[in-house]
C-alpha cells in the first residue's frame, strides 16, 4: 500500500503542487461550487456530491504527497486522542439532556432535538474546519502574504455560507470566520478551532437561528 501511494505521489505531485494548479483548485473548490448554487445552477441538495468528490480528490491525490499525513502512526495517535474525547463528550452530553428531561426542563421533541445537534453538529465543524482551516492553510499558504491570504480565507468562509439563500447567514459566517481564523491563525492547531466553532454552530441552532444555516431543518 506504501508503494502505490508513493508511486501515486511521484506521478502526481510534480503537477499538483505547482502554484498555477494550486489556484485553480482553490477557485474550483471555494468559488465556484459555491456558485453554481448560489446562482441556482445546481441545487442545494447535490452538495453532499461535490463533498464526496472533494474528499475522493484530497485522499486519492493530495494525501500522497503530504508525508506527515500518510504516516500510520501519526493518524493511529490521532484518532485516539479522538475517541477518548468522543467519548467523554457524549458522556457529558447525555448525562445533562437526561437530567433536564427528568427535572421537567424541557419536553421530549426539545430533548430529542438538542441531542442531534450536540452530537452531530461538532462532526459537521470538524469537517468545515479541515477544510477552510486546516486543508486551506496548509495547501496554499505559499500562493500569497500571510495577511493576504487571512482575508482571503475569511471572505471565502461567508461565501460559501450563501449558499443557504440568505444573507444573515453570510453575515453571521463573516463574523465568525474572523474568529474561527484568528483562533487557527496563532499555532495552527485543529482541535482548539474545532471546538470554538462547535460551541458556537451549537449555540446557534439551540437559539433557533440554524434555520438560516441548513436545509434540513425545512
Amino acid at each position: 500500500m506504501s508503494e502505490n501511494r508513493t508511486a501515486v505521489g511521484n506521478l502526481f505531485g510534480g503537477v499538483v503542487n505547482k502554484p498555477s494548479f494550486k489556484w485553480v483548485e482553490l477557485i474550483v473548490f471555494y468559488c465556484l461550487f459555491p456558485a453554481t448554487i448560489i446562482l441556482g445552477l445546481v441545487e442545494l441538495k447535490y452538495r453532499w456530491f461535490f463533498f464526496g468528490l472533494t474528499f475522493v480528490y484530497v485522499a486519492g491525490i493530495v494525501w500522497p504527497t503530504t508525508p506527515k499525513w500518510t504516516n500510520r502512526e501519526f493518524w493511529i495517535k490521532k484518532l485516539r486522542f479522538l475517541l477518548k474525547w468522543i467519548a467523554l463528550y457524549l458522556l457529558a452530553l447525555f448525562g445533562i439532556c437526561f437530567l433536564l428531561y427528568w427535572q421537567g426542563h424541557c419536553a421530549l421533541n426539545d430533548l430529542i432535538f438538542g441531542l442531534l445537534v450536540f452530537a452531530v453538529y461538532p462532526v459537521s465543524a470538524a469537517a468545515q474546519e479541515l477544510f477552510f482551516r486546516v486543508y486551506f492553510f496548509r495547501r496554499y499558504e505559499a500562493l500569497c502574504n500571510g495577511k493576504a491570504l487571512f482575508v482571503l480565507n475569511v471572505l471565502l468562509f461567508a461565501f460559501y455560507h450563501k449558499i443557504y439563500g440568505n444573507w444573515l447567514a453570510m453575515i453571521f459566517s463573516l463574523a465568525g470566520g474572523v474568529i474561527l481564523t484568528s483562533v487557527y491563525w496563532r499555532r495552527r492547531l485543529f482541535w482548539p478551532v474545532w471546538a470554538l466553532h462547535a460551541a458556537l454552530g451549537i449555540a446557534i441552532f439551540m437559539s433557533g437561528l440554524g434555520q438560516h444555516f441548513t436545509d434540513l431543518l425545512e
